[in-house]
């Protein structure tokens, strides 16, 4: 990491920003745009290899993240870890905010210096929209300016010292704000919500190998037939619904934008083999994943 670029554009599409990310051709270590929210229109599901935040100034709409639909509005904080999908995105017309984006290589060096921190984090699948009060908000925006004007700084002294300081705090502030949050929900939830939070955890963790409700009701001490009528009644979808849902979203995004051969993906999604793969892909979504990635890569 000898430099830390910046994309300094406001207003830049968001549309735009996605391509150059998912396509490896951005380049920025640390990425602060202003940008129209009602710009993005690719193909879902997305999952980027960087820790992306997004403070909301303007917008109403909402976003589906690992499977789960938040609302949007002014003042909502998205973050998004290197592990997470979108798999939809809706907003108005005249939406805008704040987008940064830190690259791997940023992330692998600011994280083992918040180690203790990390849990709140990356343990976010029930929890990856904040909605900021007034005073969250100015602070975070705040942070943010201060951000984009040392990152214009080409060639200030300490340049990327100060940056990764600056983002170190960043990151620190909003673990506060979510560890906050997670408090006051925790106050309010039942049992249920509970199970439901904890499978959801469990299964973005292992889908990739476990695919069983056995499995993840031994792993949550309760039995299939509870944690299946559990999962049903707090989200209406059934626990082998959620499961099968996580494996053809890393499907699809394997088959989109990876070199892998299909095969290959059989093999890391950990199938027996193609052929089964095949008939798992095509019963849940209608089509063959070679018709799929065909569709995709045009």
């Amino acid at each position: 990491m000898e430099d830390i670029r910046f994309h300094g554009d406001n207003l830049v599409r968001l549309e735009d920003v996605v391509c150059k990310i998912n396509s490896g051709e951005s380049g920025d270590e640390i990425l602060v745009i202003d940008t129209e929210m009602c710009d993005i229109h690719p193909e879902f599901p997305i999952r980027f290899d960087a820790l992306v935040i997004v403070l909301i100034k303007r917008v109403e709409g909402y976003v589906d993240v690992n499977l789960q639909r938040y609302d949007l509005s002014p003042g909502s904080l998205l973050v998004l870890t290197p592990k997470d999908y979108i798999s939809g995105f809706s907003t108005s017309n005249d939406g805008c905010g704040t987008v940064m984006m830190c690259s791997h290589n940023i992330v692998e060096t600011l994280f083992p210096k918040i180690r203790d921190l990390l849990p709140l984090l990356i343990n976010h699948v029930e929890q990856s929209v904040l909605n900021l009060n007034s005073e969250e908000y100015e602070m975070l925006s705040d942070l943010m300016s201060i951000m984009k004007r040392q990152l214009a700084e080409r060639d200030g002294i300490l340049r990327k010292q100060k940056a990764l300081s600056l983002m170190q705090n960043i990151l620190y502030e909003i673990l506060g704000l979510r560890h906050k949050a997670t408090s006051i929900r925790k106050e309010g939830s039942t049992r249920k919500d509970e199970i439901m939070s904890k499978f959801l955890k469990l299964v973005s963790a292992n889908f990739m190998t476990c695919r069983t409700v056995q499995y993840y009701a031994e792993e949550l001490c309760v039995t299939p037939k509870h944690l299946t009528t559990t999962v049903k009644e707090v989200s209406s979808k059934t626990a082998r619904e959620w499961i099968d849902d996580f494996v053809i979203m890393e499907a699809k995004q394997l088959l989109r934008v990876s070199p892998l051969t299909i095969q290959e993906i059989s093999d890391r999604l950990h199938f027996a083999n193609q052929s089964f793969f095949g008939k798992y892909y095509k019963n849940l979504t209608g089509e063959s994943p070679s018709d799929y990635r065909r569709k995709v890569r045009g």
